[in-house]
């Protein structure tokens, strides 16, 4: 055991330290079954399951996956795709953002009635799942919950009622950003009490692995967005 310790702590610029060599991943993509034997210098002596013993150079090894680990994820290098490169054949994870029951409430005035429709659309309030910068779910809600009104003024408060968001992704890390805005955010920026949604809550590096779902616990206080651990307070 302390051997098999001693010789990750040698590979730690190949992956994380981890026991029971049992699967060597090559930066071309293919995969060794058997199992380590000793490291001298930069090259690796692997004793291949069908017998016999191989030389790998470090620098090309991806990682080594042992008996008892989950597999580790390679940071993202110039040209690498998110996740695994070279393993195209890795079967998908998921991501899940759940809310946990969330809600949030905005209102837009209109005066005199004038536009009317276009402002109840206006406070239709849309919360967007964007992951390595680009949409990959969203939800609008564009009811009108009530209606209030006071003198020449109408006032329409929208509550959005979250629904989660449950997304396929390439195993990896991924960056996770969840934003939430009202529609006519800029055009009636001033129609708004107090002010348009306009929030952002960038959740950061996700890391996704195959065939597993990775979860995510949104909620909110005072107003303001929150990730469930740790707590994060974005406007």
């Amino acid at each position: 055991m302390a051997l098999r310790k001693l010789i990750s702590a040698m590979l730690l610029v190949v992956m994380p330290c981890l026991i029971h060599a049992e699967v060597l991943y090559l930066k071309d993509g293919s995969t060794i079954k058997g199992e380590l034997v000793r490291v001298e210098g930069d090259t690796l002596h692997f004793k291949v399951s069908f017998g016999g013993q191989l030389k790998f150079a470090k620098d090309k090894v991806l990682w080594i996956q042992f008996s008892d680990s989950i597999p580790p994820i390679p940071t993202r290098g110039s040209g690498d795709r998110p996740g695994f490169p070279g393993m195209s054949s890795a079967e998908p994870g998921s991501l899940i953002v759940a809310f946990d029951g969330l809600e949030l409430s905005n209102k837009i005035i209109v005066h005199r009635n004038r536009d009317y429709a276009a402002h109840e659309s206006a406070n239709a309030i849309e919360s967007i799942l964007l992951v390595d910068e680009q949409p990959v779910a969203s939800y609008i809600d564009s009811t009108t919950d009530k209606i209030v009104r006071k003198g020449a003024d109408t006032e329409l408060k929208n509550t959005i009622r979250f629904a989660d968001f449950r997304v396929q992704l390439e195993p990896g890390p991924h960056s996770c950003t969840l934003v939430v805005r009202n529609r006519g955010r800029n055009d009636y920026k001033n129609a708004f009490e107090h002010a348009p949604f306009n929030l952002t809550l960038d959740v950061g590096d996700i890391i996704i692995y195959p065939e597993r779902d990775t979860r995510v616990e949104i909620g909110a206080k005072r107003g303001f967005l929150r990730l469930g651990a740790p707590k994060l307070f974005v406007k």
